[in-house]
């Protein structure tokens, strides 16, 4: 049975913790409750539903599916930070400041009209403060004008602004698009605003302190976007996350930051990284709308609430996410084979074929979340586990030091759901038995619709979301060590 036949997968309210096999293959158990309804997907992804639940390390129970369908420079106090720039002043098309007070030129970095630049972006009075480009992993924090990649985000202590996520571009204006890159920001002060090309049907979280605040609809063109204000003069951290994954084709493209007045400080990266590819349930599909019958909107989506991010919090992890709603590892949901997922996953910006990512940053850990629109139209056969593997060994290629984990989803039912199981199986056997021993398959238990709530086109709801993150973390954080 497929899962658009909206079957029931009744499992136990209570599964045990322990250890199972199958297929030759030990699994552990983690203790979750959830119980999933499948459905067909709504208008504007094509995605069939996915709604998810705990997780444990490939256990009997129900998979994962998503079904449905993602700065060195100087500081300036007072001054936006741009992108890369030459630390302070007027850089990457940010307004000049005032000639900044005690902040000397240093390390390379030159001086301009709001203030003067450092290595590590000393705090100055006026104009703009830069970030060194996108994080990537063992880099050095760009310093002045050189800009350029920050490793994993940059150096601790370092005055700068943070863009985590693909970037693609001139790291003094980088260019995104993929779900969750985000901007972060270290700083002191009573309010921001940022000089963004947002993108048209593009929304950001906003989120002071840890606390998420009011967020922030974009569209096309440059402007100087307020993105909060009232605050208490004294230090804050700030994220602005893009919660809109890239099927809308709207590049957003980020200059700088303007604290009015503030101080831009030192920022640390977390000590973890990690990485998940997937559909319409890792970019938060609907889990904001009051489903399950209401369809596919970038208002309902939020990929800061999704399970992933969810986890990435828990784990103090940079997060990088590349996911499209209805997409498949071999076919997606239409049953079509244009485009799926690892073809994507090859790009900086999605929508842009010539845009290819150079596998600059390297995270510790990736989650695989893909099979669901893969069976939407039946199973899909051998096709699929030779794209599953094609695609892990590519990953492997590029990540030799990385645990995989794959997951697969709660929609899916009876024989779909033991055949992709099996299939998943088969990928980490064959994995295995070439001498990879850090793969493993997660179980990612059914949502309880009735507790928990339902997004639109039987997608998860925000509180779904939060349980199979903070499940796949913990999860996550035994295997790993952390």
């Amino acid at each position: 049975m497929n899962r658009a036949q909206g079957s029931l997968l009744a499992y136990p309210e209570g599964m045990l913790s322990g250890t199972t096999q199958r297929r030759g293959v030990t699994h552990e158990l983690i203790a979750l409750t959830l119980l999933g309804l499948c459905g067909c997907s709504g208008s504007g992804s094509g995605d069939a539903p996915g709604d998810g639940g705990g997780v444990s390390p490939r256990a009997s129970g129900g998979t994962t599916a998503t079904g449905g369908t993602a700065s060195s420079g100087g500081s300036s106090s007072g001054g936006s930070a741009a992108v890369g720039g030459s630390g302070a002043g007027s850089s990457a098309g940010g307004a000049s400041g005032a000639q900044g007070s005690g902040g000397t030129s240093s390390s390379g970095g030159t001086s301009s009209s709001g203030g003067t630049s450092s290595s590590g972006g000393t705090s100055s009075s006026g104009g703009w403060s830069g970030s060194g480009g996108t994080s990537g992993s063992g880099g050095t924090s760009g310093s002045g004008n050189g800009g350029g990649s920050a490793g994993n985000g940059g150096a601790a202590g370092v005055a700068e602004v943070r863009v985590v996520g693909r970037t693609a571009g001139d790291p003094k204006s980088p260019r995104f698009e993929w779900s969750s890159v985000s901007i972060q920001a270290h700083f002191k002060g009573t309010s921001v605003q940022a000089d963004l090309d947002g993108g048209n049907q593009n929304y950001f979280e906003v989120v002071i302190d840890g606390q998420v605040k009011p967020r922030v609809a974009t569209t096309s063109g440059r402007a100087k976007v307020p993105i909060i204000s009232g605050l208490s003069d004294a230090e804050h951290q700030l994220v602005l996350w893009r919660r809109s994954e890239a099927n809308n084709g709207a590049v957003t493209q980020f200059f700088g930051l303007d604290f009015g007045g503030g101080t831009l400080l030192p920022i640390s990266a977390p000590p973890h990284k990690l990485e998940i590819v997937g559909d319409s349930l890792t970019c938060g599909y609907g889990n904001e709308g009051a489903g399950p019958d209401c369809h596919f909107s970038y208002d309902t989506e939020n990929s800061y609430q999704a399970y992933g991010a969810v986890a990435a919090r828990a784990l103090n992890a940079d997060l990088y996410t590349e996911c499209w709603s209805g997409k498949g590892m071999y076919r997606n949901n239409g049953g079509d084979t244009n485009e799926p997922m690892p073809v994507l996953f090859e790009r900086t910006i999605p929508t842009d074929s010539s845009s290819t990512w150079a596998y600059s940053w390297t995270p510790e850990a990736v989650v695989i979340n893909l099979a669901t629109n893969d069976f939407a139209k039946g199973d899909p056969g051998q096709p699929f586990v030779n794209a599953y593997e094609a695609f892990v060994s590519n990953l492997r290629k590029h990540y030799p030091a990385a645990y995989i984990f794959l997951i697969d989803g709660p929609t899916m039912t009876g024989t779909a759901l033991q055949t992709a199981q099996g299939y998943l199986d088969t990928v980490v056997q064959v994995r295995k038995d070439a001498g990879d021993t850090r793969i493993k398959q997660i179980l990612i238990d059914p949502q309880d619709q009735a507790k928990n709530g339902i997004g639109c086109d039987y997608h998860p709801s925000v509180a779904t979301d939060a349980i199979m993150g903070k499940a796949l973390a913990a999860s996550i954080k035994t295997t790993m060590g952390w």
